[in-house]
C-alpha cells in the first residue's frame, strides 16, 4: 500500500461542492482593523502635543486621556507615542545673551575629578566651582572637596581677586548655598551670601527654576573643564589646582571662543578696566541664625546673653555673631536693632544702657537688703557700688560723641603720638558734623550720611574731598568710639566702613626734572629738597634733623629710632654730592639776629633760624614752572630707590637704608 493521501492537497469529485461556490460563513470576510504599524493615540495628536508643550509627563498624559476622553488603549501606547515626539521635537532657539564689559558674571558647580583626600587616604570626587565673565568668557576655576554657605561665599571671593575686580551682577543657580527659597520674583537669598555680594557691590541674579539656558556661558565653560579632566586623579587637591591651573592660562585662555570668534585672553584685556575695584578690607565673616527673645529681654548665643530693644519680648530676631561682635536685626526689614561686643566669659549678659528697666528690679532690692542685714560696712558699700553703676549708666546714656573725641585727644596725647598735629586737623569735619550727636543714637546710616556730605563738599581750592581724607576723618571717629567702649562708657559700636581709595603713587623725577624744580625753589629748600633725593628721607624726618645727629668725622648721619616712622633707627654715610652739602649746611648754622648777635642753630634745615614749615604751595609753583605740575614731596622718596636699584644696591638692602621694608615703591 502506498503512502496516506493529503487532505490539504486532495482534490475533491464530489459534484455537490463546486469548485466556484461562493462561502455563506458569517465570520466571512474579517472586519477591518487598524494597521499594525499605526497608533492609538493618532487620534489623539493634537491634546498630547498641547500636553507635552506644557511639560507633562506621559504618565500623566495617559491618565487624563483615560479620564477626560475614554482613552481604550494602555500606558506602553502613549509612553512609545510620547517617546517618538520627543524625538523628533524640534529644539527651541536660544538667543546669544550679549552683555557689556563688566556687568555680568555666571557661577556654577559641576564635578571635578578624582582626588585623594587627606582624611580618608581614598579618592574622592571634587566639586568644580568655575566663575565665568559674560563679556569675555574668562572663567576662574577652583576645586574643593565639600561645599558650605561660607565656603561658597569664599570661592566667590578668591574668582573676585583673580580677576582684579568685581563684576555688577552675578547669575547663579538655586542651590542652598546661594539661595533659600526659589522663586520668580522674590526668592530669598541666602543672608551670608547676601552680606558678602553687598560688600563687594554685587547684585545676585538667580536662574528660574528649570531656565539653566540663562547661564550658559557657565555651563558652556563647565562641560569644557570637564572634558580637560576627564580620566585624571590627582593625590592631593593643590596638585589637581595647579594642573587646572596651568591648563587654563595655557589652553584655556588662549582658545577662540565659539560664539565670539575671538582670544579669550584679549578679550580680558578689554573688560578687566570694566571691573569693579575691589574694596579695601575684607569680609568679616559670621554665623547667623533666629532667636527668641527670652523673659529677661536677651537672647542666648554660645553661652552668652544680649539685649533686644523693647518690644520684642517673646518674638524671633535674625542675629548674626562672629569672634568678637553679637548683632540683632529685625527678621522682616533687616534694620540693625542692636550691637553688642562678644563676651569671653560664658553666662555674662551684655545689655545696652537704653534696654535696662527705669526702676530698679525687685531683685535688686532684695539683694540689697539682704546685704544691709549681712553687716555693718557691707550693705553701705553695696548701695553706693550701685549707685556708682546707675551713675555709669546715665552718663553712657548722655555722653556726646565730642565728649568722646575730646577724650580720644587726650588718650593720645597722653601716649604721645607723633601724628597727633596731623589727627587733630582731621578730626574737625566730624566735631562739626556729629559733635552734638549722643553717641549711643550714632548708627552706621548717621556716618553714611556724613560720608555722602563730604565727599559732595569741595575744599578752599575748588577740589572735592578725597576718599582718603574721609577715611582719616573715619579712623578718628573710629578710635574715639572704641576707647569709650574700652572704658565701659558704651556697650556697642555703629559699623563704620572704610571708602576705596584710589590714592596709588607712581611718580618719579628725572634728573632733568629734579634739576628744574630745585633751581626755582627757595634758597633754603633748596638743600632740603636735595637730601631728600639723595637719601629718600621722609619730610618729618628732615625737619627734625639735628646736628648731634651728624658725626662729621666719622661721616655719619643718624636718624634716632623715635622721629622714623617705623621706630627703626638708621645711618646714612656721608659721601659723594651729601658731603659737599652737608659743609654747605654747616655754613648756615649761624643766624644773625636783630641786635647783631650771632645764633647757632640746632637743627640741619632751617629757615632764618626757624623750623622748616609748610612748603606746599612753594613747591608747587615751583614745578609749575618747571613743567612737571603734580609732583608730591613723596616722589623724591620713591626716585631715590629707584636710583639704588639702578645702581645695583640690592632691593632688601635699599628697603633697609630707606625704612621702607614694608612698602611696596618700585
Amino acid at each position: 500500500m502506498g503512502p496516506p493521501a493529503k487532505p490539504a492537497i486532495e482534490v475533491s469529485t464530489d459534484p455537490a461542492t463546486p469548485a466556484n461556490e461562493v462561502s455563506t460563513d458569517p465570520g466571512w470576510p474579517p472586519l477591518p482593523r487598524r494597521a499594525p504599524t499605526a497608533s492609538a493615540c493618532t487620534p489623539y495628536r493634537e491634546l498630547i502635543e498641547l500636553a507635552l508643550a506644557r511639560g507633562r509627563n506621559a504618565m500623566a498624559i495617559w491618565r487624563d486621556l483615560v479620564d477626560d476622553h475614554g482613552f481604550p488603549a494602555q500606558y506602553a501606547s502613549v509612553r512609545r507615542f510620547v517617546r517618538r515626539r520627543r524625538g523628533s521635537r524640534v529644539p527651541e532657539a536660544h538667543p546669544s545673551i550679549v552683555t557689556a564689559p563688566g556687568e555680568e558674571g555666571q557661577v556654577d558647580y559641576g564635578e571635578g575629578p578624582m582626588v585623594r583626600h587627606p582624611g580618608t587616604g581614598k579618592y574622592r570626587r571634587t566639586r568644580l566651582f568655575v566663575f565665568t565673565l559674560g563679556y569675555s568668557r574668562k572663567s576662574v576655576r577652583l576645586l574643593t572637596f565639600a561645599s558650605s554657605t561660607r565656603g561658597w561665599c569664599e570661592l566667590h571671593e578668591e574668582s573676585f581677586r583673580r580677576l582684579g575686580g568685581t563684576v555688577q551682577v552675578v547669575v547663579l543657580d538655586n542651590l542652598r548655598e546661594g539661595v533659600l527659597t526659589a522663586d520668580i520674583y522674590d526668592p530669598a537669598l541666602n543672608p551670608l551670601y547676601h552680606d558678602v555680594l553687598a560688600h563687594y557691590g554685587v547684585v545676585a541674579l538667580p536662574c528660574r527654576v528649570g531656565d539653566p539656558d540663562r547661564k550658559g556661558k557657565v555651563e558652556s565653560a563647565i562641560g569644557h573643564t570637564q572634558a580637560a579632566l576627564k580620566g585624571l586623579r590627582f593625590e592631593t587637591l593643590e596638585a589637581a589646582q595647579a594642573y587646572l591651573d596651568r591648563w587654563d592660562a595655557r589652553w584655556a585662555d588662549t582658545r577662540f571662543h565659539g560664539t565670539t570668534k575671538r582670544q579669550v585672553a584679549a578679550m580680558f584685556v578689554e573688560e578687566r578696566p570694566a571691573l569693579r575695584p575691589l574694596p579695601v578690607e575684607p569680609f568679616r565673616y559670621y554665623q547667623f541664625g533666629r532667636r527668641t527673645v527670652h523673659l529677661d529681654n536677651c537672647i542666648e548665643v554660645d553661652a552668652g546673653y544680649y539685649s533686644a530693644p523693647p518690644g520684642w519680648l517673646g518674638q524671633e530676631v535674625a542675629v548674626q555673631w562672629n569672634a568678637s561682635h553679637v548683632r540683632l536685626l529685625d527678621p522682616r526689614t533687616g534694620r540693625l536693632l542692636r550691637e553688642h561686643r562678644r563676651h569671653a566669659k560664658r553666662g555674662r549678659h551684655a545689655i545696652h544702657p537704653g534696654d535696662r528697666p527705669a526702676r530698679t528690679p525687685p531683685s535688686t532690692l532684695s539683694l540689697l537688703a539682704q546685704a544691709a542685714r549681712a553687716g555693718l560696712h557691707i550693705g553701705p558699700l553695696c548701695a553706693a557700688i550701685h549707685r556708682e553703676r546707675l551713675a555709669h549708666v546715665a552718663e553712657a546714656g548722655l555722653l556726646l560723641v565730642s565728649e568722646l573725641l575730646d577724650e580720644f585727644e587726650k588718650d593720645a596725647q597722653l601716649r604721645g603720638l607723633r601724628s597727633w598735629a596731623r589727627s587733630k586737623f582731621h578730626m574737625a569735619p566730624v566735631r562739626v558734623a556729629l559733635g552734638n550727636w549722643r553717641a549711643r543714637d550714632l548708627t552706621s546710616a548717621a556716618v553714611d550720611t556724613y560720608v555722602e556730605r563730604r565727599l559732595a563738599t569741595k575744599s578752599r581750592r575748588s577740589i572735592p574731598v578725597a576718599s582718603a581724607t574721609v577715611n582719616r576723618e573715619l579712623a578718628m571717629l573710629r578710635g574715639a568710639l572704641g576707647l569709650a567702649l574700652e572704658r565701659g562708657k558704651l556697650t556697642a559700636l555703629p559699623k563704620i566702613r572704610k571708602l576705596a581709595e584710589r590714592n596709588v603713587r607712581a611718580g618719579f623725577f628725572e634728573r632733568g626734572e629734579f634739576e628744574a624744580v630745585v633751581t626755582r625753589l627757595p634758597d633754603y629748600l633748596q638743600d632740603f629738597t636735595r637730601f631728600a633725593h639723595l637719601t629718600g628721607w621722609r619730610r618729618g624726618e628732615l625737619t627734625s634733623l639735628r646736628w648731634a645727629d651728624v658725626d662729621r668725622e666719622g661721616g655719619v648721619i643718624c636718624l634716632r629710632a623715635a622721629q622714623s616712622k617705623n621706630g627703626h633707627g638708621r645711618t646714612v654715610a656721608i659721601e659723594g654730592d651729601l658731603k659737599a652739602l652737608m659743609a654747605r649746611r654747616w655754613d648756615a648754622r649761624q643766624v644773625k639776629r636783630e641786635d647783631g648777635t650771632v645764633r647757632v642753630v640746632e637743627y640741619v634745615f632751617h629757615h632764618d633760624g626757624a623750623l622748616v614749615g609748610d612748603f606746599r604751595k612753594a613747591r608747587a609753583t615751583a614745578c609749575r614752572a618747571a613743567g612737571v605740575s603734580g609732583r608730591l614731596f613723596h616722589d623724591l622718596r620713591r626716585s631715590a630707590i629707584r636710583n639704588m636699584v639702578r645702581a645695583g644696591v640690592p632691593r632688601a638692602r635699599g628697603d633697609e637704608r630707606l625704612g621702607a621694608s614694608d612698602e611696596k615703591r618700585v
